[in-house]
Protein backbone atom coordinates (compact mmCIF):
# COMPACT_ATOMS: atom_id res chain seq x y z
CA UNK A 1 0.00 0.00 0.00
CA UNK A 2 1.29 3.18 -0.71
CA UNK A 3 1.37 6.33 1.17
CA UNK A 4 1.38 9.67 -0.76
CA UNK A 5 2.17 13.32 0.13
CA UNK A 6 -0.06 16.04 -0.68
CA UNK A 7 1.45 16.70 -4.02
CA UNK A 8 1.30 12.90 -5.36
CA UNK A 9 4.96 12.23 -3.74
CA UNK A 10 5.67 8.72 -2.24
CA UNK A 11 6.24 9.11 0.80
CA UNK A 12 6.35 5.03 2.08
CA UNK A 13 5.37 1.46 0.55
CA UNK A 14 4.23 -0.60 2.76
CA UNK A 15 4.64 -4.61 1.78
CA UNK A 16 1.23 -6.71 2.71
CA UNK A 17 0.43 -10.38 2.09
CA UNK A 18 2.23 -13.52 1.48
CA UNK A 19 3.06 -15.51 -1.30
CA UNK A 20 0.37 -15.69 -3.91
CA UNK A 21 -1.90 -13.15 -1.55
CA UNK A 22 -0.85 -10.01 -2.95
CA UNK A 23 -4.11 -8.09 -4.54
CA UNK A 24 -5.18 -5.34 -2.25
CA UNK A 25 -8.76 -4.50 -2.60
CA UNK A 26 -10.95 -1.42 -1.50
CA UNK A 27 -9.98 0.25 1.62
CA UNK A 28 -11.23 2.05 4.22
CA UNK A 29 -10.39 4.38 7.21
CA UNK A 30 -12.44 3.61 10.25
CA UNK A 31 -11.30 6.84 12.11
CA UNK A 32 -8.41 5.25 13.80
CA UNK A 33 -7.07 2.34 11.90
CA UNK A 34 -6.65 1.97 7.73
CA UNK A 35 -8.46 -1.59 6.76
CA UNK A 36 -7.16 -3.20 3.94
CA UNK A 37 -7.89 -6.78 2.51
CA UNK A 38 -5.40 -8.50 -0.12
CA UNK A 39 -6.37 -11.69 -1.87
CA UNK A 40 -5.11 -14.50 -4.15
CA UNK A 41 -6.37 -13.01 -7.72
CA UNK A 42 -9.23 -15.22 -8.29
CA UNK A 43 -12.25 -15.92 -7.77
CA UNK A 44 -13.04 -17.83 -4.35
CA UNK A 45 -9.50 -17.90 -3.03
CA UNK A 46 -8.41 -16.72 -0.18
CA UNK A 47 -7.76 -13.10 1.88
CA UNK A 48 -6.04 -11.86 4.76
CA UNK A 49 -7.06 -8.97 6.53
CA UNK A 50 -4.96 -6.14 7.48
CA UNK A 51 -5.19 -2.79 10.09
CA UNK A 52 -2.73 -0.17 9.77
CA UNK A 53 -1.94 2.74 11.89
CA UNK A 54 -2.26 5.77 9.81
CA UNK A 55 0.63 7.40 12.17
CA UNK A 56 3.06 4.63 13.19
CA UNK A 57 2.35 2.70 10.17
CA UNK A 58 2.56 -0.46 12.01
CA UNK A 59 0.38 -3.22 10.08
CA UNK A 60 -1.28 -5.92 12.33
CA UNK A 61 -3.00 -9.04 10.62
CA UNK A 62 -6.45 -9.25 11.69
CA UNK A 63 -8.26 -12.44 10.39
CA UNK A 64 -8.09 -14.90 7.25
CA UNK A 65 -10.80 -15.44 4.95
CA UNK A 66 -11.33 -18.88 2.91
CA UNK A 67 -12.68 -15.95 0.11
CA UNK A 68 -11.51 -13.78 -2.45
CA UNK A 69 -12.45 -10.59 -0.93
CA UNK A 70 -12.32 -7.49 -2.54
CA UNK A 71 -13.35 -4.53 -0.50
CA UNK A 72 -13.80 -4.14 3.14
CA UNK A 73 -14.64 -1.32 5.54
CA UNK A 74 -15.20 -1.42 9.44
CA UNK A 75 -18.52 0.53 10.69
CA UNK A 76 -17.58 1.88 13.69
CA UNK A 77 -20.89 2.08 14.92
CA UNK A 78 -22.57 -0.62 14.98
CA UNK A 79 -18.49 -2.51 15.06
CA UNK A 80 -18.77 -4.68 12.15
CA UNK A 81 -16.52 -4.88 9.36
CA UNK A 82 -18.40 -5.18 6.27
CA UNK A 83 -16.56 -7.08 2.88
CA UNK A 84 -17.85 -8.28 -0.83
CA UNK A 85 -16.40 -11.27 -2.59
CA UNK A 86 -14.92 -11.19 -6.16
CA UNK A 87 -17.28 -9.03 -8.27
CA UNK A 88 -19.32 -8.79 -4.75
CA UNK A 89 -21.04 -11.68 -5.82
CA UNK A 90 -21.49 -12.79 -1.90
CA UNK A 91 -21.28 -9.74 0.94
CA UNK A 92 -19.95 -10.96 4.09
CA UNK A 93 -20.55 -9.42 7.49
CA UNK A 94 -17.95 -10.27 10.88
CA UNK A 95 -17.01 -9.17 13.88
CA UNK A 96 -13.67 -6.74 14.17
CA UNK A 97 -11.79 -10.34 15.29
CA UNK A 98 -12.73 -11.89 12.06
CA UNK A 99 -15.77 -14.47 13.51
CA UNK A 100 -18.61 -14.60 10.88
CA UNK A 101 -22.02 -12.66 11.82
CA UNK A 102 -23.71 -13.23 8.38
CA UNK A 103 -23.56 -13.66 4.55
CA UNK A 104 -25.76 -13.16 1.72
CA UNK A 105 -25.83 -13.73 -2.38
CA UNK A 106 -25.72 -10.62 -4.00
CA UNK A 107 -29.08 -10.27 -5.79
CA UNK A 108 -28.23 -7.53 -8.30
CA UNK A 109 -26.42 -8.28 -11.67
CA UNK A 110 -25.93 -4.25 -12.92
CA UNK A 111 -22.43 -3.98 -11.89
CA UNK A 112 -19.62 -5.83 -9.82
CA UNK A 113 -18.90 -3.77 -7.08
CA UNK A 114 -15.03 -3.41 -6.34
CA UNK A 115 -15.40 -0.48 -3.79
CA UNK A 116 -17.40 1.22 -0.89
CA UNK A 117 -17.51 2.99 1.92
CA UNK A 118 -19.64 4.04 4.95
CA UNK A 119 -22.43 6.93 5.00
CA UNK A 120 -24.07 6.14 7.73
CA UNK A 121 -24.69 2.92 10.67
CA UNK A 122 -24.94 0.02 8.41
CA UNK A 123 -25.73 1.82 4.90
CA UNK A 124 -22.91 1.68 2.61
CA UNK A 125 -22.12 3.52 -1.00
CA UNK A 126 -20.62 1.17 -3.51
CA UNK A 127 -19.27 1.75 -6.65
CA UNK A 128 -18.40 -0.86 -9.18
CA UNK A 129 -18.08 -1.19 -13.49
CA UNK A 130 -19.75 -3.91 -16.02
CA UNK A 131 -18.25 -4.88 -19.23
CA UNK A 132 -21.00 -4.92 -21.66
CA UNK A 133 -19.78 -6.92 -25.28
CA UNK A 134 -20.42 -5.17 -28.71
CA UNK A 135 -21.07 -6.18 -32.09
CA UNK A 136 -17.43 -5.96 -33.00
CA UNK A 137 -15.98 -8.24 -30.11
CA UNK A 138 -15.49 -4.95 -27.78
CA UNK A 139 -16.05 -4.10 -24.66
CA UNK A 140 -18.37 -0.97 -23.02
CA UNK A 141 -16.99 -0.41 -19.45
CA UNK A 142 -20.53 0.58 -17.70
CA UNK A 143 -20.12 2.06 -14.14
CA UNK A 144 -22.35 2.47 -11.13
CA UNK A 145 -23.13 3.27 -7.63
CA UNK A 146 -25.02 1.99 -5.00
CA UNK A 147 -26.70 2.59 -1.84
CA UNK A 148 -26.64 -1.22 0.23
CA UNK A 149 -28.21 -1.82 3.74
CA UNK A 150 -25.77 -5.41 4.62
CA UNK A 151 -28.15 -5.80 7.82
CA UNK A 152 -31.39 -5.78 6.05
CA UNK A 153 -29.59 -7.98 3.49
CA UNK A 154 -30.69 -5.14 0.54
CA UNK A 155 -29.75 -2.73 -2.14
CA UNK A 156 -32.01 -0.01 -1.60
CA UNK A 157 -31.12 1.92 -4.94
CA UNK A 158 -28.50 1.87 -8.01
CA UNK A 159 -27.62 4.20 -10.63
CA UNK A 160 -25.61 4.07 -14.01
CA UNK A 161 -22.27 5.97 -14.17
CA UNK A 162 -20.95 6.60 -17.58
CA UNK A 163 -18.36 9.53 -17.00
CA UNK A 164 -14.89 8.10 -18.48
CA UNK A 165 -11.22 9.02 -18.13
CA UNK A 166 -8.82 10.21 -20.41
CA UNK A 167 -7.08 6.41 -20.55
CA UNK A 168 -10.68 5.79 -21.55
CA UNK A 169 -12.21 4.02 -18.51
CA UNK A 170 -15.33 4.69 -16.93
CA UNK A 171 -14.89 6.36 -13.08
CA UNK A 172 -16.12 3.62 -10.70
CA UNK A 173 -13.40 1.26 -12.44
CA UNK A 174 -11.42 1.15 -9.14
CA UNK A 175 -11.36 3.39 -5.83
CA UNK A 176 -14.32 5.46 -5.69
CA UNK A 177 -14.69 7.69 -2.42
CA UNK A 178 -17.41 10.57 -1.85
CA UNK A 179 -16.75 13.69 1.01
CA UNK A 180 -18.43 16.62 2.07
CA UNK A 181 -17.40 20.02 1.97
CA UNK A 182 -18.75 23.18 2.38
CA UNK A 183 -19.43 24.09 -1.38
CA UNK A 184 -21.64 20.42 -1.66
CA UNK A 185 -20.01 16.71 -2.35
CA UNK A 186 -16.70 16.13 -4.36
CA UNK A 187 -16.78 12.55 -5.99
CA UNK A 188 -13.05 11.64 -6.41
CA UNK A 189 -11.76 8.49 -8.99
CA UNK A 190 -8.46 6.70 -9.50
CA UNK A 191 -10.23 4.74 -12.49
CA UNK A 192 -6.60 4.05 -14.17
CA UNK A 193 -3.43 1.76 -13.99
CA UNK A 194 -0.34 2.88 -14.05
CA UNK A 195 0.17 1.45 -17.71
CA UNK A 196 -2.54 3.42 -18.97
CA UNK A 197 -1.63 6.76 -20.81
CA UNK A 198 -0.43 9.11 -17.69
CA UNK A 199 -0.45 6.59 -15.28
CA UNK A 200 -2.80 7.09 -12.76
CA UNK A 201 -4.65 10.28 -11.50
CA UNK A 202 -7.12 10.99 -8.99
CA UNK A 203 -10.09 12.85 -10.51
CA UNK A 204 -12.76 14.97 -8.70
CA UNK A 205 -15.90 15.47 -9.54
CA UNK A 206 -18.25 18.05 -7.68
CA UNK A 207 -22.06 16.72 -7.03
CA UNK A 208 -24.37 18.98 -8.11
CA UNK A 209 -27.62 18.35 -6.32
CA UNK A 210 -31.19 19.93 -7.47
CA UNK A 211 -34.79 20.19 -5.31
CA UNK A 212 -37.44 19.63 -7.56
Amino acid sequence: MFVLGGGGELLRDILLGEDAVYHPGGIDYDGSQVWVSVAEYRAESSSIVYTIDPDSFEVRERFRVDDHIGWILRDPWLDFVFGGSWGSRQFYTWDTEGRLVDTWENPGHFVDYQDAQLLGPGLLLCSGISLLPRSDGTFLELGGLALMEPLRQRITRDVPVSVFSKAGHVITRNPVTVTASSSGLLLHAAPDDGDDAGGTRILSYRIILTLL
